[in-house]
């Protein structure tokens, strides 16, 4: 066994460390040497260090997303600056991506704006009858106070009235 050489089990704990660049010199060469003349564990930091490429692909994907979707909002909404615009539609000229999302936001604004609309024209019926059914209620309520008081003087608690 060389000298200063790490087992495999110990490997497995410095291996995100080692790839992180959180070790000491001393302890970066003796994981480097391992990995050098272990398959195992040189396939194990090979499928982390996919992985790890593949996330960051993923993440500066949803970075662009983010800011396109941010930059079409403020654009759509007419709140963005002249910057903005320009890359706006430079990117509505070439981008698929731009154009889909851009027909999405138009097709969500004319929804909530009919929505909007048929709410306010619904809006005083709905309140109308809301006010319809709360006075039907107290009517029924009336209803029942004037039939249990007309019981009490036909019907006495204590009897029944002749």
């Amino acid at each position: 066994m060389l000298k200063g050489y790490i087992k495999c089990n110990d490997i497995d704990k410095l291996l995100l460390s080692y790839i992180h660049f959180e070790l000491t010199k001393k302890e970066q060469a003796k994981v480097a040497l391992h990995l050098r003349n272990c398959p195992v564990c040189m396939e194990k930091y090979t499928k982390i260090q996919k992985r790890k490429r593949e996330l960051k692909f993923r993440m500066r994907e949803i970075e662009k997303e983010i800011r396109m979707q941010n930059e079409l909002s403020s654009y759509m909404d007419n709140e963005a600056n002249e910057d903005v615009i320009f890359i706006v539609e430079g990117m509505l000229l070439c981008d698929e991506k731009y154009k889909k999302e851009l027909f999405l936001y138009e097709k969500l604004r004319r929804y909530l704006t009919a929505s909007k609309k048929i709410v306010q024209q619904n809006a005083p019926i709905v309140y109308a009858r809301k006010i319809t059914a709360k006075i039907r209620l107290r009517e029924m309520k009336l209803k029942r106070i004037k039939n249990f008081f007309s019981r009490q003087v036909l019907f006495p608690r204590h009897g029944f009235a002749k």
